[in-house]
């Protein structure tokens, strides 16, 4: 009997130091445990992505326009997305592959607006990858199972929740002669441009 209880008493020995050893092997350098944080595959962020190049009168004439059109819709939700393809029959232009490795749908708005003119443009992208670097100079670095995108632009480390937004310094400023005809007179402007970059984190949706 003495002989079973040592036995047993080895065994739940070995048992504590299997464990301990499995729980050692799952800590990290730093002493947390590592977690599966990854997005689900069955799952998507959807971020916007704006490029606002605003202009200002520096001399010259400043006539009156139009107003600006309806920019296009970055249809971010796959449902909206059917919603539209539905009522409209015409399929939003240029949408990437939604498929299991899409991480990211990035919608990216070039607006231009000033006094001599309004345009606004949009392309629809997807990111399957990390890093991915933007056109705005941020570069994506990965996102979590919360919706969290992680970002650095410069030295700058930048932490997107669902509904966030972040603006970027100014990254040009530029002078440009703008030549035309208004009320059958010929004018001429020079117009200031500087630009600057918006990303907005959308949120999660399904696939």
């Amino acid at each position: 009997m003495k002989d079973k209880k040592i036995v047993y008493g080895l065994i739940g020995i070995a048992l504590i130091i299997l464990i301990g050893s499995a729980l050692a092997w799952c800590i990290t350098n730093n002493g947390s445990m590592q977690v599966d944080n990854s997005l689900s595959p069955n799952k998507y962020v959807a971020i916007q992505e704006e490029r606002n190049d605003v202009g200002t009168i520096v001399s010259g004439y400043n006539p009156a326009f139009p107003e600006a059109p309806v920019p296009q819709l970055f249809l971010y939700n796959t449902s909206m997305v059917i919603a539209f393809y539905n009522k409209s029959g015409i399929y939003p232009p240029n949408y990437p592959e939604m498929n299991q490795s899409l991480k990211i749908l990035q919608g990216t708005y070039y607006i231009d607006t000033s006094p001599a003119r309004y345009n606004n443009n949009l392309v629809v992208r997807g990111i399957y990858n990390f890093p991915y670097n933007s056109e705005s100079g941020a570069s994506i670095l990965g996102v979590d199972k919360n919706g969290t995108v992680e970002m650095m632009y410069g030295n700058e480390s930048i932490h997107l929740n669902s509904g966030d937004s972040w603006t970027s310094p100014i990254t040009q400023t530029r002078n440009e002669t703008v030549n035309g005809i208004y009320n059958g007179k010929n004018y001429t402007a020079i117009i200031k441009y500087s630009t600057t970059w918006q990303i907005i984190n959308k949120g999660i949706f399904d696939k």
